[in-house]
């Protein structure tokens, strides 16, 4: 924070194009558009910044988060890009800065198509048909929980093909699928080979679960994870 006994946050002339945050204005001119905000020495604006700071709030670089009362919030150009500085996407108005409060974890294109069903439960099927299931976002929105594989934590492999990277909990193995792939096929990391999901033969649009079975294209076995 600069703390100068004036003009703290600049000084000088500027030519404002609007939804600036200032909050000492003192020893400025120029910040006089209808969306600036700004505050002065005697009557400060409080940004209501992250007291934690310059930290690590996802994306590839650090940011400054803001509070829910930040009046940065909802208060930015509407023309702003559709992401935050993190990649984050917006929600509604945009806000102030680098940061967007609750903005949403970038959505990996793997995802494409997923429908709601409601009570936070989603369905996903592929373009070729075949489905890759039920499974619902936890609050970290990277772990899904998905109705026959379990609990997943997923990397976008950002492959041009829509691929994934999948930590499995039931397995501890790292999978790579993709729609073209295609799933049920993943490769396991930990086993360097292809394996086949098995889909249940009795419950369409689901696979098996409790035991999940695949076929093993380097052992040519049918093995329980």
């Amino acid at each position: 924070m600069n703390s100068a006994p004036s003009g703290p946050d600049g000084s000088g002339t500027f030519a404002s194009q609007g939804y600036n945050l200032v909050g000492k204005a003192d020893g400025t001119t120029g910040f006089t558009q209808p969306t600036d905000q700004t505050g002065t020495i005697a009557n400060p604006l409080d940004a209501r910044l992250d007291p934690a700071g310059l930290q690590n709030n996802g994306g590839p670089t650090q940011t400054v988060g803001l509070l829910a009362n930040s009046p940065a919030i909802n208060r930015g150009d509407p023309a702003a890009p559709p992401q935050d500085q993190r990649g984050y996407g917006r929600v509604g108005v945009p806000d102030v800065g680098a940061f967007e409060f609750g903005g949403g974890a970038p959505h990996p294109s793997f995802f494409t198509g997923e429908v709601s069903l409601g009570n936070g439960v989603y369905y996903l099927q592929f373009p070729n048909g075949t489905p890759f299931g039920y499974y619902a976002y936890l609050t970290d929105p990277r772990f899904i929980y998905h109705f026959d594989m379990g609990y997943e934590y997923w990397f976008d492999a950002n492959d041009g093909h829509s691929g994934i990277f999948f930590y499995d909990f039931a397995s501890n193995h790292f999978f790579y699928t993709s729609p073209s792939f295609p799933f049920p096929y993943l490769y396991d990391f930990s086993l360097n080979t292809v394996l086949y999901y098995y889909p249940d033969p009795n419950n369409p649009g689901r696979y098996t679960t409790n035991p999940r079975y695949f076929y093993n294209f380097a052992t040519g076995q049918i093995i329980t994870m």
